[in-house]
């Protein structure tokens, strides 16, 4: 979590691959960068927004954010995957944009990705989204994104609202 001038906790241990969620907590849109490079895009993370920022690769690596740090350690061969499910952002034959594809169905607090092919950044909504989570995605960014609560969504680009995708959350089985 990132709050107005720290990182909670201020280090961390994952291993290589997991998922780190990253909610920001302080009072205006923070950038997320990692020195050295842990192969993450540098992205943007809205007030109140929740990202996930996969770590592909191990090492000690310093997370900062507007002067907030966070000492992250990646271990280990995980033998984490991809996520199972993705979706694309793309300039429609029509002249438009649309996600593909169009209907996905997940279960509850699975991460899926989400890629910006577009040509412009696009900023992806979700209804009932209980977190307020809005994703900036930069052109071809790539956010790991997960829904908590089982449930059907309707999610747009808030720039061309179009562009729409279901999904189709299920109770986690386990």
């Amino acid at each position: 979590m990132i709050t107005r001038t720290a990182f909670k906790p201020a280090s961390l241990t994952i291993e290589r691959g997991a998922a780190l969620a990253v909610v920001n907590r302080s009072d205006t849109a923070r950038t997320l960068s990692a020195s050295p490079d842990a192969g993450i895009v540098t992205s943007v993370v809205d007030r109140g927004e929740r990202q996930v920022v996969q770590f592909p690769h191990e090492g000690t690596f310093r997370v900062e954010s507007a002067g907030a740090v966070l000492r992250l350690t990646v271990s280990g061969d995980s033998g984490c995957a991809a996520p199972a499910h993705a979706l694309t952002i793309v300039s429609a034959p029509s002249g438009g944009y649309a996600f593909e594809p169009a209907r996905v169905t997940v279960a509850a607090t699975e991460n899926f990705a989400v890629t910006n092919r577009s040509g412009t950044a696009q900023t992806m909504v979700c209804d009932k989204n209980d977190n307020g989570a809005n994703s900036r995605l930069a052109e071809g960014e790539t956010q790991l994104l997960a829904l908590d609560e089982p449930g059907r969504y309707t999610c747009t680009s808030s720039q061309h609202t179009s562009a729409r995708v279901t999904i189709t959350v299920e109770k986690d089985p386990s």
